[in-house]
């Protein structure tokens, strides 16, 4: 279900241009310079990094889907470093974008790229106006807590929770057979997470959301 609702362009109206990320631009076979010269661009911005990075490479690429394209797109991370130390790995090609204050060496390449398009489809979701008119229909914390408590989980902290199509996905952190678990996925029927699980340092939906699309 989530594949389909994502799979094409037209799932989703524009975002508002100042919610919109980069659009990376069209990359020739050699255009590798275009692609490093759009994230520079993106980390110079004053909402980024303030200023380009002082080295930049490109240390993974691949023809993968991208939630709301019609089409397989060529994806790029893009791995940046300054002098005072800060350093990360943002994606390029379909859109730009960068986590920030993670430790990338913890992650795998492929991992990346699931994170950073579980982070897309819940950002097009809240920020798109279709999207915002689906988030309407949203189960409240409690409703949320009410579904999982009939699946046995205890002290439950509602972290995180977007809709999508008919379905309301959430993130809580929770006790489940005396052990301290993250829980994410549909509201009725969740995963559960070590929360110590690098992936689980971002939002636990970007993973669900992204490793869900993907793992077909």
């Amino acid at each position: 279900m989530l594949v389909q609702l994502f799979a094409c362009t037209n799932a989703a109206s524009p975002l508002p241009p100042a919610a919109k990320p980069q659009s990376a631009p069209a990359v020739a076979a050699s255009g590798d310079e275009a692609v490093l010269a759009e994230v520079r661009d993106w980390l110079a911005h004053p909402n980024e990094y303030g200023q380009p990075p002082e080295r930049a490479a490109i240390v993974w690429r691949g023809e993968r889907d991208w939630p709301f394209h019609d089409k397989p797109e060529n994806v790029y991370l893009v791995e940046f470093a300054y002098a005072d130390g800060n350093r990360g790995i943002a994606l390029a090609g379909p859109v730009t974008w960068t986590f920030l204050e993670i430790d990338f060496a913890r992650f795998a390449h492929e991992d990346l790229v699931k994170l950073y398009a579980g982070w897309y489809l819940q950002f097009v979701m809240i920020n798109d106006p279709k999207g915002q008119e689906a988030q309407r229909r949203k189960l409240s914390d409690g409703e949320i807590a009410s579904l999982l408590t009939a699946q046995g989980f205890t002290a439950i902290d509602v972290t995180d929770s977007v809709q999508i199509g008919d379905d309301t996905y959430v993130a809580a952190l929770a006790t489940k057979d005396g052990a301290r678990v993250v829980a994410a996925g549909r509201a009725h029927a969740v995963k559960t997470y070590d929360p110590t699980m690098p992936q689980m340092k971002l939002p636990p939906l970007y993973w669900y959301l992204g490793s869900t699309f993907y793992d077909r």
